[in-house]
């Protein structure tokens, strides 16, 4: 009795509101024991209760047992649905052990909520589903964006996506419409921001909007946000915890109909535009803390919250199950909808905000230290140096620090062979040991100056995110977390270009940058032997078997469900080739200096890997093997060169396709016959005479009906005209 999620709706069940699966194969109304206890709790109006019951359920399976029923009641059924309200009474069984429960076919076809359809072109019996509530928002909450009108107004091009997307992301804006989280834009809009898709690993779809442009209009929120600092002292005595997370936090906050404008966006089918606050708006999380912070005011003894995450905490069980009660009814009195898979309840240890917190104190998660628990041995100076540039850059917190690296230090000289013996494998033990166990993480401060120094590698990425006490570099204070507005160091020179707001980078690449659409930060370049996050990106054991960028290849493989050639096939002819090795080769190298690898230079920063296989973006770049079959695939039906290459470009890519396109057309004899014929001459108009009858015009016209010929002579001079019917019009009946 678990549906996917689909079928789902709210109902009122004797002026209670319950979550009911819609099922077209159940006739009856099913509940399970624990929802019958919740509406008992919650005060059901019912009545004919009866404890007995001749029905017999059975559930889907072939070995299915009848399913043990406790009783039954009579109540009455609400759905109300944009200002219509719709209601029945109906009898209910209460079934034990159940999971989810059931709204029967007969019930559900009369309150109007599933439709079926008889007149299927299969025969077969379809039905359709359709949850009209409207998503839950917060009461009496309604948000203003502030827009500063001097900043000009920016209206961008739709995004093509591809083709085998195309039906995913209209049911996606259609489930958004039914949700009342969006609207159709009508008429001229003022700002328009492009659409941009992610593929989930499940193989649902987010839709993202970059509102990077968007966003420099958007005046900053005069909020402060609380950081660890901030929460720390409230901890000290605290020995119990919960944690609420809030279900798709932002859309649970309308937004102003005035403000709504700066939100639109631009789809392959139109114009829409959010009714609720929406993930990318830089001043979001601003926003939305501010409003949890005034909601929960009256419980802050016990209670605080950093955006859509609230920690309860309190120094006995009964203290923290009276606070946890208080926050819950307040959350309810404003119509807060919580993720339930995501809270969690009554513990002495969790997580928040990167830290394990815990009735003994607070301590950094263990993931923070992980990576530099699994540093790998250096494999050359290189390498050693950059591991030493990390140990020395916090070198003022580790003791005896020169002892312990001299046996590297002398690696590093000039000439000096590197080999790594017992000693160097001892001393670097015990760096390791050192860096993993020390305890000066500094605890966030926001009036310092904040820096994510970042670098990556062929097998992983790395960073340190660090604060200075004052206006030099001489102080730094590594952390462990982050602010909305930092500067991103990088030794990578094209970022800076990357991330400028007009930037139109590849899709993986763009997934990222939206992610980061809500902080304020500016790129600054640092050459990489000054970069101490190198020997995070290098020196880490790569595990093969960790996606780090699954969302980019389930993108891939979604387009290349249409592409009609298998996966495996497509990496075993990518191994085979030689050009492609090579092109992989120059992405872990950065040199393109092979000419077999020339026509690919153009396009390195959009070019990546999923698996064996080379993706410019979302699009795979072709094995030499496979061009032919992929534009014999293309091309049938014989559809034109121009609908040949959006076939194409929708879903790969090779150097010059385009040209071999054209050629692969221009050969095909089938397109030839059926082409188009040369175009004739254009016409040219006859310069006027001086004098009339210099130059006539005479044609026939027939036969008529009657089988009666026209003779007409025009003068180009007068226009004037002559007809003369004729009964015959060869030679041999002249005059």
């Amino acid at each position: 009795m678990e549906g996917d999620g689909d079928e789902l709706l709210w109902v009122k069940v004797g002026g209670v509101l319950l979550q009911m699966l819609v099922d077209s194969g159940c006739k009856k109304y099913i509940i399970d024991n624990k929802s019958w206890s919740y509406l008992k709790t919650n005060g059901v109006n019912i009545w004919n209760q009866q404890n007995r019951c001749d029905e017999t359920f059975l559930p889907y399976g072939e070995k299915a047992t009848p399913l043990a029923v406790l009783g039954t009641f009579e109540t009455d059924v609400v759905i109300e649905d944009v200002g219509k309200t719709v209601k029945k009474i109906t009898t209910f069984y209460v079934v034990k052990g159940g999971q989810q429960c059931l709204l029967g076919r007969s019930t559900a076809t009369e309150l109007g909520v599933l439709f079926i359809d008889l007149s299927s072109c299969h025969g077969v019996r379809s039905v359709m589903v359709e949850e009209k509530r409207p998503f839950p928002k917060i009461k009496s909450v309604k948000v203003s964006i502030p827009i500063d009108k001097h900043v000009s107004q920016v209206c961008q091009h739709p995004r093509r996506p591809p083709i085998a997307l195309m039906k995913k992301i209209e049911d996606k804006l259609q489930s958004l419409l039914a949700n009342d989280i969006i609207e159709p834009v009508e008429g001229g809009c003022q700002w328009v921001s492009p659409l941009v898709t992610v593929v989930k690993d499940n193989g649902d779809l987010r839709l993202c909007v970059d509102m990077r442009c968007a966003n420099v209009a958007i005046l900053k929120e005069r909020h402060l946000m609380p950081t660890i600092d901030d929460f720390l002292p409230r901890f000290t005595p605290a020995k119990f915890f919960s944690c609420l997370d809030i279900k798709e936090a932002y859309h649970q906050v309308e937004l102003d109909e005035d403000s709504r404008y700066i939100t639109t966006f631009i789809t392959h089918i139109g114009l829409f535009r959010y009714k609720r606050l929406m993930y990318g708006i830089v001043i979001a999380p601003e926003i939305f803390q501010r409003i949890l912070e005034q909601i929960l005011s009256r419980c802050s003894k016990n209670t605080v919250n950093f955006i859509d995450d609230i920690l309860v905490f309190a120094g006995t069980e009964k203290e923290h199950d009276e606070a946890l009660g208080s926050v819950l009814s307040t959350l309810k009195s404003y119509g807060v909808l919580l993720n339930k898979d995501k809270c969690i309840f009554k513990v002495q240890k969790l997580d928040f905000l990167g830290h394990t917190v815990s009735s003994e104190g607070i301590q950094p998660s263990r993931n923070k230290i992980e990576a530099l628990q699994k540093f790998r041995a250096p494999f050359c100076s290189e390498e050693v140096r950059s591991f030493l540039g990390l140990v020395t850059y916090i070198g003022r917190f580790l003791p005896d620090l020169a002892t312990v690296t001299s046996p590297f230090q002398k690696l590093t000289c000039a000439g000096v062979r590197l080999v790594w013996g017992d000693d160097q494998q001892q001393f670097f033990l015990k760096l390791k040991e050192m860096i993993s166990n020390i305890k000066f993480l500094r605890f966030f401060n926001n009036s310092f100056r904040t820096r994510v120094i970042a670098d990556a590698s062929p097998v992983a990425l790395g960073a340190v995110l660090i604060q200075f006490g004052g206006l030099d570099d001489d102080d730094p204070r590594p952390i462990a977390y982050a602010r909305r507005k930092f500067e991103l160091e990088t030794d990578h020179k094209p970022l800076e270009a990357i991330f400028n707001p007009t930037s139109r980078p590849c899709p993986r690449i763009e997934r990222w940058v939206l992610r980061l659409q809500s902080y304020t930060f500016v790129v600054k370049y640092r050459k990489g032997v000054n970069n101490i996050a190198d020997p995070l990106s290098r020196l880490v054991e790569h595990n093969a078997s960790e996606e780090f960028d699954a969302e980019n290849k389930f993108m891939v493989l979604a387009v290349l469900k249409s592409a009609a050639i298998d996966v495996q096939e497509l990496e075993e002819s990518a191994k085979a080739d030689r050009v492609l090795d090579l092109v992989i080769k120059s992405l872990y190298s950065g040199t393109w200096s092979d000419p077999a690898v020339k026509p690919f230079a153009l396009f390195c920063n959009k070019l990546g890997l999923i698996g064996e296989m080379v993706v410019r973006g979302n699009k795979l770049v072709v094995p030499t093997n496979l061009r032919p079959r992929m534009l014999q695939l293309a091309h049938e039906g014989h559809p034109g060169e121009t609908v040949m290459k959006r076939r194409l470009r929708d879903r790969v890519w090779w150097p010059g396709m385009d040209r071999v396109i054209t050629d692969y057309v221009k050969s095909c004899e089938g397109c030839r016959l059926v082409g188009l014929p040369s175009k004739p001459e254009p016409m040219s108009r006859r310069p006027l005479p001086n004098k009339p009858w210099v130059d006539i015009a005479i044609d026939f016209f027939g036969p008529m009906p009657d089988g009666v010929y026209l003779l007409g002579v025009i003068d180009y001079f007068s226009r004037y005209k002559e007809v003369e019917l004729l009964h015959k019009i060869t030679t041999r009946h002249g005059s």
